[in-house]
């Protein structure tokens, strides 16, 4: 059960600091973090911890660690990443109007790196020492072909300690609690192509890649265990309209919710790719993979449900409402798959991620700071919390 004998004093402190929690998500926001390209979001963000008073350093994959609670040990991690999905590298244009913080990569995952900036500063203030080893990262390179880098980078350097993470990750509306594993690949073929008049009758590129993609699109998961996806998200190629195309590739992806679909799914696409090279040998047919993640493996079911449970109580606590079990990828995937309970949920309310219309509502950040140092703070409870 969750100790609420602090609180009142949490939601109190939430609403004096509201609108330094504001200002501070509108800061990082308008600051680009491209997955891979975090370093001036990195470099802001070591320059305020430090400013706050608060140890942290970077690491080899551009985390930001706060490891002053590790001592080794039964550690528990607690992390927001700090990359975005979007290419942006000049300064993102933030707006404030009808009751909405507005702009991509607001909600997904800025406002959770302000709060568990904010619940770091309180607990500094404070100066509260938890009870047990904690690790804190601000991570980097989770969306995307970041392919999870970060918090994969923080699993090979304290993995070995590891027993429980939480991942402050979009909104306080879900709890993500089960891994949705994937494997991504870049598909290229290139034929003799030539003039689409004198050369006509040649081999096409991309006759060849949508006779590749009909295939794809003939599998059936729906007897594979658990909830399995596949999807062709781009295909490029060609050089005018009167030339028969010399090259096409796709970018391609599948998903599983569970280890042995994702195997099945693994085996069932690369027989299909290998039969597709064979039956068109006088075709250029490459394949690479740009990122794989796991799905989870042994995680012992009752102390995932004690956590999930830990999660549904402080956002019922808070909010009054339950929150939403569901499969996700995130960062969770990492410490699930190495058979480590772990869940994910956010510190706000909003719409539109991964969208240049997304946005966060403010009447919802109170609650979600709330929502964040109660997560957070249930580690400090008997060492004076507040």
């Amino acid at each position: 059960m969750i100790d609420k004998k602090y609180y009142n004093e949490i939601k109190e402190y939430c609403s004096e600091h509201i609108e330094e929690y504001k200002t501070l998500i509108k800061k990082i926001t308008s600051i680009p973090a491209p997955s891979h390209k975090e370093e001036r979001r990195e470099k802001y963000l070591l320059g305020l911890l430090s400013e706050m008073g608060i140890k942290s350093h970077s690491d080899i994959a551009k985390n930001i660690v706060i490891d002053e609670f590790y001592t080794g040990e039964d550690t528990h991690l607690y992390m927001a990443h700090i990359d975005t999905v979007f290419p942006d590298e000049k300064e993102i244009k933030v707006i404030e109007e009808e009751g909405k913080i507005k702009a991509p990569g607001v909600g997904d995952d800025t406002a959770n790196v302000a709060a568990l900036i904010m619940t770091l500063g309180f607990i500094k203030k404070n100066d509260i020492k938890p009870d047990r080893s904690l690790l804190f990262v601000l991570d980097s390179c989770e969306e995307g072909l970041g392919n999870l880098k970060g918090c994969k980078q923080i699993f090979c350097d304290y993995g070995e300690n590891i027993t429980q993470t939480i991942s402050f990750d979009l909104g306080y509306d879900r709890i993500v609690n089960k891994a949705v594993g994937s494997c991504r690949y870049e598909i290229g073929i290139k034929t003799e192509g030539g003039h689409s008049f004198n050369k006509f009758g040649n081999k096409n590129a991309i006759e060849y890649i949508s006779k590749l993609v009909t295939e794809i699109y003939s599998v059936d998961v729906r007897n594979m265990t658990g909830k399995n996806t596949y999807n062709v998200g781009l295909i490029n190629g060609g050089t005018s309209v009167n030339t028969i195309a010399e090259e096409a590739g796709m970018l391609f992806e599948y998903r599983s919710d569970s280890d042995e679909g994702l195997k099945t799914l693994k085996n069932t696409f690369e027989n299909l790719f290998y039969e597709f090279k064979n039956k068109n040998h006088d075709i250029e047919f490459k394949m690479e993979l740009l990122g794989e993640r796991p799905s989870e493996r042994n995680v012992d079911e009752t102390s995932q449900e004690k956590l999930t449970c830990m999660g549904k109580e402080i956002i019922e606590l808070v909010t009054g409402k339950n929150a939403e079990s569901c499969s996700g990828s995130t960062d969770c995937n990492i410490p699930l798959s190495r058979g480590i309970p772990a869940i994910c949920y956010g510190t706000h309310i909003g719409a539109g991620y991964h969208t240049r219309d997304e946005y966060i509502e403010i009447s919802s950040l109170k609650d979600g700071l709330v929502i964040a140092m109660l997560t957070v703070l249930q580690e400090f409870k008997n060492n004076g919390a507040v």
